[in-house]
């Protein structure tokens, strides 16, 4: 519930329950963030859902180590939230340049990469990447809002794996961390 009066303060707490969760006007952007992410780790009543877990089997890889490269604080969050709901370890970085510098120095199994960053976008990261590649293969997701016809295409030939458009959802992100771990 979004309200721009404090008169639900006083509200009694059977009243508010038919909220998952209240936010005051003015909205301050932190803690919309902190209430999204709060409701993301309580579990969902199926009648408050229109998205189902993911089928989340043995032969769905789990414990990974992923590297999420994503300008936008919210964006930042989600992804955290739906990983560690899939069961992943998660490093965030800002731009390409800083995800080059982090993949250098730390072994991870999968990068999800936003497109338009500042100082370095996500394709010349990739290309970055395959090329200092010798014996290993990362596989990278593109994360981007960039949903038109073309846009997959250009990610693939810049060198990554997948393509996923934002807004991510939990399965779709389930369906392809799965296609391309298991693709190696």
């Amino acid at each position: 519930m979004i309200d721009s009066t404090s008169h639900w303060q006083d509200t009694s707490e059977a009243d508010l329950s038919t909220f998952c969760g209240n936010l005051l006007k003015p909205l301050h952007c932190a803690e919309v963030v902190n209430l999204i992410c709060k409701l993301q780790s309580v579990g969902k009543r199926p009648e408050h859902t229109d998205e189902k877990l993911p089928d989340i089997g043995s032969d769905v890889a789990q414990n990974l180590n992923v590297l999420v490269v994503e300008d936008s604080l919210v964006n930042q969050k989600l992804a955290v939230a739906m990983l560690q709901k899939l069961g992943h370890e998660v490093v965030i970085d800002n731009h390409g340049k800083e995800a080059l510098a982090a993949i250098e120095a730390h072994a991870f199994d999968l990068v999800l990469m936003d497109i338009q960053m500042p100082v370095m976008d996500g394709f010349e990261a990739v290309r970055r990447l395959r090329q200092a590649e010798v014996d290993t293969h990362l596989p990278v997701v593109a994360l981007t809002a960039n949903a038109m016809r073309g846009d997959r295409d250009a990610c693939l030939e810049a060198g990554m794996d997948a393509y996923l458009s934002k807004p991510i959802r939990l399965q779709r992100l389930a369906d392809v961390i799965k296609r391309v771990c298991h693709a190696e």
